[in-house]
C-alpha cells in the first residue's frame, strides 16, 4: 500500500464538504497502458 501524499487529507475534507461519501480509503486502482 502506497502512502498517503500531502494532499489527501485536504482533498477528502473537499470532497465530503461537496457532498461526496467516501467509501473506501485508500480506493486502489488497477489500469495498464494502452498502445
Amino acid at each position: 500500500m502506497s502512502a498517503k501524499d500531502v494532499f489527501h487529507d485536504a482533498v477528502r475534507v473537499a470532497l465530503e464538504k461537496d457532498g461526496w461519501v467516501i467509501t473506501q480509503d485508500p480506493l486502489h486502482l488497477t489500469y495498464c497502458r494502452v498502445g
